[in-house]
């Protein structure tokens, strides 16, 4: 028996917890690999320090990175394009959500893309897909843009920026998003 098996059954029979198991489904996450798509290796110089990422974009864009980067059970290439692409996606939600609302302008349409994209991204996440759900924020941002009606997005940038926060609070938590880029890092699973 597995030391985790062991330790959750004694548990268990001791009435200490309500399962057997330590959890109701086991996910593994990818590793993500260098720039070049090899492992990253202190001896290559490939590796990336997320303080590093953090001190120059800030943890929300990191966040979404690690979240968009790819499927969350694969290996993925770090890019750092990539990660500069994310803090625009978020200085362009910012952006939005700035803009003051000037009457009614939230057109039929505008809110039937908000409830699709709602019910997409809700999905996505509770099937663990976080990067098209991330990829469907975008999307609809992108939407919003090219209809050049900023004042209309500043109500979908709350349900937005509300989802963003699900998503990571659901991948990582906001205490443990370091140490979970870091063991994807290593390629230790958690």
């Amino acid at each position: 028996m597995a030391p985790s098996t062991a330790s959750t059954s004694f548990l268990y029979d001791e009435g200490l917890v309500p399962t057997k198991e330590p959890y109701a489904k086991r996910t593994s996450h990818g590793m993500i690999l260098g720039e070049g798509g090899e492992k990253m290796s202190k001896s290559r110089g490939n590796v990336v320090n997320p303080n590093d990422i953090v001190e120059q974009y800030g943890a929300d864009t990191l966040r979404v990175y690690i979240m968009f980067i790819g499927d969350f059970t694969k290996a993925a290439a770090w890019s750092s394009n990539a990660v500069a692409g994310c803090r625009r996606f978020l200085d362009r939600v910012w952006n939005l959500a700035s803009e003051p609302l000037t009457g009614d302008e939230i057109s039929r349409d505008n809110e039937k893309e908000i409830h699709r994209a709602i019910q997409k991204v809700s999905s996505d996440i509770d099937e663990m897909k976080f990067n098209t759900a991330i990829a469907q924020l975008m999307s609809l941002v992108n939407q919003f843009y090219s209809r050049n009606r900023p004042a209309a997005i500043s109500a979908c940038c709350c349900s937005c920026s509300l989802r963003l926060r699900r998503i990571s609070a659901k991948s990582f938590g906001r205490s443990r998003a370091l140490r979970a880029l870091r063991a994807r890092l290593s390629g230790r699973a958690r």
